[in-house]
């Protein structure tokens, strides 16, 4: 079932691809691919304030591939891609009957932190506002929209240190506590070049994302949301007339 799903996820960007050099003469609809690395964060609104959770080595990657559909100022961006959501905790993550929950180490252990990594497919879907190309051929891009994503796997650690050496001593794939569907918003300002015959460019971008689904289908006294900041690059090609 996961095959199937992989190979009509492929099939929809090679329609994608094939849409934008859909004539030979012009770019009809414009494409782009990015790569965004940054920081993952949980909500802890339900943590008792005298034993807050701490984030550690918490970090994002994301790859996605875009098609443009522009009207004067204003485009239309749909994109198909991956992301990698890691979340590094000071607490442990268990299951415990139909709640999942954080709780603390044990105060003479040598456990450091839980581990958590989710990936995703993503569709985010997109309205940006871009200026004019100026004399240099660069642009900018005011973007805002959403996310849709299904979780294709997931995977907790436990991890200690002994002797200043990390060990990882307990691994759970595919944790079925785990909501697998992640709806979100985002913001993003971007910058843009055109570098090569007027048609090839560099992105770089800044933003953020908040997802507004749960983290987990059935928490209880756990963070519910997350929430990210990102940086990207990334390559496009630009509309010629």
């Amino acid at each position: 079932m996961k095959s199937l799903k992989t190979c009509t996820l492929i099939v929809f960007c090679l329609y994608l691809q094939g849409k934008a050099f859909s004539q030979t003469n012009s770019i009809k609809y414009p494409m782009s691919w990015e790569l965004q690395l940054g920081s993952n964060h949980l909500t802890n609104t339900n943590i008792s304030k005298n034993q807050p959770f701490q984030s550690i080595k918490s970090i994002s990657g994301s790859f996605y591939n875009y098609v443009d559909f522009q009207r004067k100022s204003f485009i239309f961006r749909l994109g198909i891609g991956v992301s990698s959501q890691n979340f590094g905790l000071n607490k442990k993550i268990v299951a415990n009957g139909d709640k999942t929950e954080f709780q603390d180490f044990s105060s003479n252990s040598n456990y450091q932190y839980s581990y958590l990594q989710k990936m995703f497919i993503e569709i985010p879907l997109g309205l940006i506002y871009t200026t004019q190309y100026n004399k240099k051929q660069r642009c900018f891009e005011y973007e805002t929209g959403v996310k849709f994503g299904y979780m294709i796997y997931s995977e907790s650690q436990f991890l200690l240190t002994i002797n200043s050496k990390e060990y990882t001593v307990f691994t759970e794939k595919n944790l079925p506590q785990l909501n697998p569907f992640q709806i979100g918003t985002y913001i993003k300002f971007s910058s843009r070049k055109i570098q090569l015959n007027r048609t090839l460019g560099t992105s770089f971008s800044i933003s953020s994302q908040y997802n507004f689904s749960r983290v987990f289908e059935n928490g209880n006294n756990t963070p519910t949301q997350s929430y990210s900041f990102l940086l990207g690059m990334g390559l496009f090609i630009h509309k010629m007339n």
